[in-house]
């Protein structure tokens, strides 16, 4: 409602008056036991809308309750770094105020998600405990081991700060936000280009240009892919995934590297394209693809039906699904805002057509079961991420770009706008119309098709070579109906899903 200018309407007055009522420390709701809830959720949401919004209305005295507000949540939640360790437990109970489980592992989108939302609760208040807390969380995850410079794995032991488990590494869920708040608070803060944040993201991306960015043969994709060491890299991507175009872009400006704006906008039109190639004109929520060489690493087995539909688009669907997330969209803000390119805006409101046609219901918008048939069963069930972010950034494309300039403001990863309190000088101007070469002007297709696998075994007779674990919920079950795996990748690449909704 701010971002439209709605801060005196009654319906902005009426959510004031619910935030006021609400008791942070207590929950009837909770994942598994009442007051089991995330910490990284939380914040993204709670503590980073409170703040924005006390923020982006003026600061006004009758709204401080605000941040008071966020105060109550913040001391409540700090109890997750249990014992003194750096690392938070993300699963926390917040009616106890304790770890849920103080044997998890910690997931580095988690514990490195939180830092631009305390770090201005602690602005806000003058407490740098709730900093400190989150810096910690961060130092720790940068000094734990990597395999590229900069590309740190999944999930960490929360005591010793070492790989939990087979290292998995990946852009997508479980890692993503992580490497988005390392650019992001060195904008927000004006950290010196030599800072450990700022430094270690820049070695992130010039590691994933080197190792992970993969060309496809057919269509000239620009796609990211995910590494296991033992086996190597794994051509899968998904829709958490698709934000790293925007965030390559919007850190290539800050550091005047134009090769990371142009590598990460020809991602954010390439993740588009997963769109383009559907029935429903939606991408999915995870999809697989071969380079070149027609090789499709990591996958066990790519059914024939898959392999055709590669050779007409150039990826081929992993979990069909679609849950109104907002990725690749907010790749295209950027890339709007960057460049002025009328390309960006062409692909945003064709999405948003698309979205209107098969997720409008008339009373809400739902999610699709399978965005490759026009009459797939829906998700009867709205996602916060769809107005946080979804309908924000659909907004601010087709806005004045100078409203919520990306040169004034850092965008949390909920789409939460801070407002940049202490610019650096030696960063470069992010509205600055840079130049990009669209995919559609270079190679549009390699030519590089696959052939289907003649007399290979059914589906059926294979049996499923994939048995996921409980919380993959409705996308990654019908994820292992269609294509095969190791049962490693799907763990690893589905660990970001949120709670399914129910099937209509």
């Amino acid at each position: 409602m701010l971002v439209m200018g709605l801060g005196d309407s009654d319906a902005y007055q009426r959510a004031l008056a619910h935030v006021r009522a609400i008791d942070f420390t207590q929950t009837a709701e909770g994942d598994d036991a009442p007051g089991n809830i995330s910490v990284f959720e939380l914040t993204i949401r709670y503590i980073g809308g409170m703040l924005s919004a006390y923020q982006m209305n003026g600061e006004k005295a009758e709204e401080k309750f605000l941040v008071d507000q966020v105060v109550v949540l913040a001391n409540r939640l700090s109890k997750a770094w249990y014992k003194g360790n750096r690392l938070p437990f993300n699963r926390f109970n917040l009616n106890l105020s304790t770890p849920v489980d103080t044997t998890d592992s910690v997931g580095i989108a988690e514990a490195g998600s939180l830092i631009l939302e305390w770090g201005e609760l602690s602005a806000y208040t003058g407490n740098n405990t709730y900093l400190n807390l989150t810096e910690g969380a961060m130092d720790a995850i940068i000094a734990s081991p990597v395999t590229f410079p900069g590309i740190f794995a999944q999930s960490l032991d929360a005591y010793n700060e070492s790989t939990s488990g087979a290292p998995y590494y990946t852009w997508g869920g479980g890692s993503d936000s992580f490497w988005e708040y390392l650019i992001k608070w060195g904008q927000l803060r004006g950290l010196d280009r030599s800072s450990s944040f700022v430094a270690t993201w820049d070695a992130a991306i010039n590691s994933s240009i080197a190792h992970l960015v993969q060309k496809t043969g057919v269509a000239n994709l620009t796609l990211l892919s995910d590494y296991e060491p033992v086996n190597g890299s794994v051509y899968v991507s998904s829709h958490l995934a698709s934000f790293a175009g925007g965030n390559w872009a919007l850190g290539g400006a800050l550091l005047n590297k134009p090769e990371y704006i142009q590598v990460g906008l020809e991602m954010a039109e390439s993740y588009w394209r997963t769109y383009n190639g559907t029935a429903t004109g939606i991408g999915p929520e995870s999809f697989g693809y071969f380079d070149a060489a027609g090789n499709a690493k990591g996958w066990t087995y790519v059914s024939p039906g898959r392999r055709e539909f590669y050779n007409e688009h150039g990826y081929f669907l992993g979990s069909p699904g679609y849950i109104q997330r907002p990725e690749t969209v907010e790749s295209l803000f950027y890339g709007w805002r960057l460049t002025g390119q009328q390309l960006f805006r062409d692909m945003a409101w064709d999405a948003f057509l698309h979205m209107k046609e098969y997720l409008d219901s008339g009373t809400g918008w739902v999610g699709l079961v399978n965005v490759n048939d026009v009459s797939s069963q829906s998700y009867d069930e709205a996602q916060t991420f769809m107005f946080a972010e979804l309908f924000k950034y659909l907004y601010l494309i087709f806005d004045d770009p100078g409203h919520i300039s990306l040169d004034d403001y850092v965008f949390t990863t909920e789409a939460h706008p801070f407002k940049i309190a202490a610019p650096n000088a030696d960063f470069g101007k992010v509205q600055n119309f840079w130049p990009y070469e669209p995919l559609s002007g270079q190679a549009s297709n390699l030519g590089n098709t696959v052939e289907p696998d003649a007399g290979v075994p059914s589906l059926d007779s294979l049996g499923s070579l994939v048995t996921l674990t409980q919380g993959l919920q409705v996308a990654a079950s019908a994820f292992a109906q269609q294509v095969q795996m190791p049962v490693s990748v799907a763990r690893n690449m589905f660990s970001g899903l949120s709670r399914a909704p129910a099937v209509k």
